[in-house]
């Protein structure tokens, strides 16, 4: 049986890949875990370009 990697070495890895949103997208696909370090920066990102974006961003959230 092969040892685990711990998650934090994971998000430590995941956190160079702030900026490439593409790669933070299939991230949160691959493993469970991984989800919420992939979020965290994919959320940084969020753009709203008009009132309908922002009343559907706001439905989200709230």
């Amino acid at each position: 049986m092969s040892p685990e990697i711990p998650i934090e070495l994971h998000e430590y890895i995941i956190d160079f890949l702030w900026d490439d949103l593409s790669t933070l997208r299939n991230c949160a696909l691959v493993c469970r875990d991984w989800r919420p370090t992939c979020r965290y920066h994919l959320e940084a990102f969020i753009r709203v370009h008009d009132h309908a974006e922002i009343d559907a961003l706001y439905s989200q959230i709230s």
